[in-house]
């Protein structure tokens, strides 16, 4: 929109103080076309076109702009400097494919590399063409790029770079461009062969010899003998090599089975919360054969305690069977058992945390229990400490019993 004021009316106008009102609201943007708003020395400098003076600023009589802004001096200039000529170019194809390929970019004329811009014309027959001949067939961005083509076709490539500044460089190719031609039509070839290999000459040789066996060629009656004898003896290898296979498959079925056994896992966990008590149990398993893993952690509001417990349970006497004398095996029972427990117990009500561990050794001979505990109460001000040891040996005419305990209690004072 065009802003059709030119002036203001004469001040002794009747409508002059509407036209003026009219004209400074529209300078301050507040009436009429926004286009129409006046620019002030503030906005140029805010926008960084200009630099207000200092001694315009201290009221001296100067012009108010003393140079341009870091706007204007920032202001982008192409660098129209071609790129040059692209490296490493190779193109090669397949049935109706071609694959091209140059050297890495890095050049920094045209502030840097945009594109590459590839050309090419189809030759079937005449003079070989050149550049001018080749139009753009596709471009990219890397260094790697594939163009879809018909198969048996001959290209003539050239290849340029292009800048971000938009200038090309001179074209990598030489005279006649990159030639490479995709591979034969696969139908076209099956359907020309069709029907011509039973007229060629190979096929007439392969028929004379096929004759020949046909024709029955006398054998010689020694010759029969040795074939029925190597016969009979490939027969007994045979039937040797199918044992040795089975005894083999008897023995990795018999080792799958052991290790599958060996590596069952059973997981389970779970979380419980009671509501009413106020109560959280977090559990969680892992069985194996031989062993068994629980973890139980028991939150408890009402009486204002955690309890953790972790207990591992082995049961094996294989081991033991293993490693001992096969004459010594009676004198063990089908049990060898090791449990053992770690316990953790924090009451807020009672201001005490005890902490216990405990192992037990079973065997047919011996029984060897183990136990370690720490009581640290805070209302009595005092640490207990208690490790206790029991040994129960069956021997020969009777109970072997070997029991230790230490205890020691630090009181505050």
């Amino acid at each position: 929109m065009t802003d059709e004021r030119k002036d203001l009316p004469p001040v002794n106008s009747p409508n002059f103080l509407a036209k003026l009102r009219e004209a400074m609201q529209t300078y301050l943007g507040n009436r009429g076309d926004k286009m129409d708003r006046g620019i002030t020395l503030r906005d140029l400098a805010d926008a960084g076109m200009v630099e207000v003076s200092r001694r315009y600023l201290t009221g001296g009589r100067v012009s108010p702009v003393s140079g341009t802004g870091p706007a204007v001096e920032g202001t982008y200039e192409p660098d129209l400097t071609p790129p040059p000529m692209p490296t490493g170019f190779t193109a090669t194809a397949a049935i109706s494919n071609l694959l091209v390929e140059s050297g890495a970019p890095n050049y920094t004329q045209g502030h840097g590399h945009a594109k590459a811009r590839l050309y090419g014309v189809t030759w079937i027959s005449g003079p070989l063409p050149v550049f001018a001949d080749a139009v753009v067939i596709t471009e990219f961005p890397g260094t790697v790029a594939s163009y879809a083509t018909n198969p048996a076709t001959t290209w003539h490539l050239w290849l340029t770079w292009v800048s971000v500044d938009d200038v090309e460089s001179p074209p990598a190719g030489g005279t006649n461009g990159v030639v490479t031609r995709t591979g034969e039509d696969v139908s076209l070839l099956l359907t020309a062969l069709s029907g011509e290999i039973t007229s060629s000459e190979l096929s007439q040789a392969l028929n004379t010899r096929v004759d020949l066996i046909d024709g029955g060629v006398p054998v010689v009656s020694t010759l029969s003998g040795s074939l029925v004898t190597l016969a009979a003896e490939q027969t007994a290898t045979n039937q040797q090599v199918q044992q040795d296979l089975n005894s083999v498959g008897a023995s990795w079925l018999e080792s799958i089975t052991t290790l599958n056994a060996t590596t069952a896992l059973v997981h389970d966990a779970g979380i419980y919360t009671d509501p009413v008590s106020g109560t959280v149990k977090i559990s969680g398993v892992e069985a194996a054969n031989d062993h068994l893993n629980t973890v139980d952690i028991r939150l408890d509001s009402a009486e204002g305690s955690i309890a953790l417990k972790a207990s591992t349970t082995y049961v094996d006497n294989a081991i033991s069977t293993a490693v001992l004398d096969p004459s010594q095996v009676p004198v063990f029972s089908a049990l060898e058992a090791r449990i053992s427990t770690a316990e953790v117990d924090i009451d807020s009500l009672q201001s005490t945390i005890t902490l216990k561990a405990q192992n037990t050794d079973l065997s047919a001979t011996n029984l060897r229990m183990t136990t370690a505990e720490e009581n640290i109460d805070a209302l009595e001000g005092e640490i207990t400490l208690r490790v206790t040891n029991a040994d129960f040996d069956l021997v020969t005419g009777g109970l072997n019993t070997r029991i230790g305990s230490a205890e020691t209690t630090l009181t505050a004072i």
